[in-house]
């Protein structure tokens, strides 16, 4: 015998389990937003700091520091181009993975909704 009770239950349930999945998706994307619009300032400031160190070491007279100044600011440019864009990509594949789920749970919870019949007052 269907219990109503337990059947209305499950299905609040389930809705409320779909909006989480909704919220999270949300969030992920609004992270992989502000970290582009982060990545990109941080390049723009890298760029400068990098031209900088690079001038700065075309001016100094010892080639030898020169170069390992000029090593250490691409090296540190590159690093942190590097760490930002890994973010976001982490970023996108939660987004992905997560919005995957959502819509096999959309599914499921519309085949569920097909099964067992509304509870009518």
């Amino acid at each position: 015998m269907v219990n109503p009770h337990e059947n209305l239950k499950q299905k609040i349930m389930r809705q409320s389990a779909l909006q989480e999945v909704q919220q999270t998706v949300a969030t992920f994307k609004s992270l992989e937003e502000s970290l582009d619009q982060l990545l990109a300032i941080e390049l723009t400031q890298l760029d400068t700091q990098y031209l900088h160190l690079a001038e700065l070491a075309a001016d100094i007279d010892d080639a030898e520091f020169s170069h390992e100044l000029y090593l250490l600011a691409n090296n540190h440019l590159k690093a942190r181009r590097q760490g930002l864009k890994t973010m976001i990509l982490l970023c996108r594949n939660a987004r992905i993975s997560n919005s995957a789920v959502l819509i096999r749970l959309a599914d499921r919870q519309s085949h569920l909704e097909k099964e067992i019949p509304d509870v009518k007052d």
